[in-house]
């Protein structure tokens, strides 16, 4: 038998992940736009650029697909009769 689902809405994020990604901002920010100097973000600047982000972010997605797809043909609705039906509202 699977285990009951969690009673959660929405997507959640692990709080410490919200604030690196929060801080990135904030740096990106103050680097670009109000003349700021960062040595660590001008190497990662020089060492990243945007073809590495898009493969990044692509291989993420591929990846999402692929265990989608796992998860879904696992059989993973088989234990669903015992998880509680919810209409949205």
């Amino acid at each position: 038998m699977g285990h009951p689902r969690p009673d959660r809405r929405g997507p959640s994020l692990d709080p410490r992940t919200q604030v690196i990604a929060l801080g990135l901002c904030a740096l990106a920010y103050g680097v670009y736009f109000m003349g700021e100097r960062d040595a660590w973000f001008n190497r990662m600047r020089a060492r990243y650029n945007l073809e590495h982000g898009l493969l990044m972010g692509g291989a993420v997605i591929v990846a999402g697909i692929i265990l989608g797809a796992w998860w879904w043909g696992s059989g993973s609705t088989a234990g669903s009769a015992a998880w509680p039906s919810r209409s949205l509202p």
